[in-house]
C-alpha cells in the first residue's frame, strides 16, 4: 500500500449479501480526551447494535463504530476492555457477538468488584 492509499474500514457480513462498507474513520484530530478518558462507554456498546452477532468487524470499522482512533482500540485491548482481534486471512477482525459477550462479562466482573468493595454480596 503506498502513501496515497489508506485502508478502508470494512465490516464483513456473513450473509450472502455484499460486505458492508464503513466509509469514514475518526481521525486523530477528531479524537478528544486523554487515553484514560477513552475507556469503553455505554455509547460504544450501543453502537454495536446495528451489527449481527455473526458479523465480522475490522479495526477501522470498530473505531468508526466506537467513534475513536485505532490507537484507542489498541489501548482498550491492552486494558482488556475488549478482546484482541483474531486473524482472518490478512486482516484482523472481531466477531461482533464475541465482542458483546466479552463486554458483558467484563461489566459483570466490575459490578461484582464494586459490590465486594462496598461490602455487599454479588449473586448471579
Amino acid at each position: 500500500m503506498n502513501s496515497d492509499e489508506t485502508e478502508k474500514p470494512v465490516v464483513l457480513d456473513n450473509s450472502d449479501s455484499p460486505a458492508n462498507m464503513v466509509e469514514a474513520a475518526v481521525t486523530p484530530e477528531e479524537q478528544t480526551g486523554t487515553p484514560e478518558e477513552q475507556a469503553l462507554t455505554p455509547e460504544m456498546v450501543i453502537s454495536l447494535g446495528k451489527y449481527r452477532d455473526d458479523d465480522y468487524i475490522t479495526k477501522i470499522g470498530l473505531a468508526e463504530a466506537f467513534g475513536c482512533t485505532d490507537r484507542t482500540l489498541q489501548r482498550m485491548v491492552e486494558r482488556l476492555d475488549i478482546p484482541p482481534p483474531m486473524p482472518l486471512g490478512k486482516r484482523k477482525v472481531w466477531i461482533v457477538g464475541k465482542l458483546r459477550a466479552w463486554i458483558a462479562q467484563a461489566a459483570e466482573r466490575q459490578e461484582a468488584q464494586a459490590l465486594k468493595a462496598a461490602g455487599l454480596r454479588y449473586f448471579s
